[in-house]
């Protein structure tokens, strides 16, 4: 009888640890979100800065409808709503036989930018935490 009350008390015991280190576990995983969740709400405060004046995305165009542009880099997506005034520049390598080398710049459209070609948008985050496209620069292709 002794012996059964011996083996009840240790499973009962094991069975408190395992529950304090569960408890434990899961508050610090608790805590550890919360901290990450209080640093990108200080993050995206310091983004709407007014001394901020832009962040740069850089990538493949995946696709484009309207005044939304979506980009590709490295494995991941970011679909851009661009505003209504933003602006457009492309680069075009030099004319054929041009001394010079330097791409030369032109004014653009949205309409103007294709699937497949890289780019660089730059973003303002604004007052809703949403980013929003300013302006983009159409890179030229690599000349072979």
């Amino acid at each position: 009888m002794e012996e059964t009350n011996k083996k009840q008390l240790v499973v009962l015991m094991v069975a408190v640890v395992v529950a304090l280190l569960i408890g434990v576990g899961v508050g610090g995983t608790f805590h550890s979100f919360n901290k990450i969740q209080v640093a990108k709400e200080q993050v995206a405060g310091n983004l709407y800065s007014k001394v901020i004046s832009s962040i740069t995305a850089y990538g493949k165009v995946a696709s484009v409808n309207g005044n939304s542009i979506t980009l590709n880099n490295l494995g991941d997506t970011l679909a851009i709503s661009i505003a209504s005034d933003a602006r457009v520049f492309s680069f075009s390598n030099p004319a054929e036989g041009s001394k010079s080398a330097v791409p030369v710049q032109k004014i653009s459209l949205i309409s103007d930018i294709k699937t497949g070609q890289n780019v660089n948008v730059a973003l303002k985050l604004m007052p809703n935490g949403q980013m929003q496209g300013i302006s983009i620069v159409i890179l030229p292709s690599v000349v072979k």
